[in-house]
């Protein structure tokens, strides 16, 4: 048996462990912006990008034939949701086009250097969606077999 400081502490320590673990859950199912929106904190880009990158398949595929945001939201946020509709369908189509798995277009986003080398400088509040979206863009270029955008 320890003191009551020490069971306080644990008890402390395993709600810091549960709350890191649902964290990273959200994190890992694209879901991560919403946590932190329903926590008051500013939503950095590479979150966006996890939206992205992170949402199963089929789920990107109902958001991307939706076309919507989801709940009441801020100005910045619905600017943010309509690019990451507008990159998901971007997404669905070059994968129909191209053959290749969402899910791998996904991996290509997340490990291309491009993105890699933007994620420690890209601020959601000095850069924007629209820089969000060229850097998507870029990336998924290289599959289409040209340079050209969309």
């Amino acid at each position: 048996m320890g003191s009551p400081s020490h069971r306080s502490r644990d008890r402390r320590f395993e709600g810091q462990a549960r709350q890191l673990v649902r964290e990273s859950q959200s994190f890992l199912m694209g879901r991560y912006p919403d946590v932190l929106r329903a926590q008051g904190l500013p939503v950095p880009g590479w979150a966006w990008l996890s939206m992205l990158v992170h949402t199963p398949p089929d789920v990107l595929v109902a958001q991307a034939a939706e076309g919507k945001a989801c709940g009441p939201t801020d100005h910045v946020t619905v600017l943010w949701q309509g690019a990451l509709a507008l990159l998901a369908r971007e997404l669905i189509t070059l994968a129909d086009r191209t053959g290749l798995s969402v899910e791998h277009l996904q991996h290509a986003l997340i490990f291309d250097e491009g993105l890699e080398r933007a994620w420690p400088v890209f601020d959601a509040s000095v850069i924007g969606p629209s820089r969000f979206v060229q850097d998507v863009r870029q990336v998924l270029c290289r599959f289409r077999g040209t340079s050209q955008p969309w």
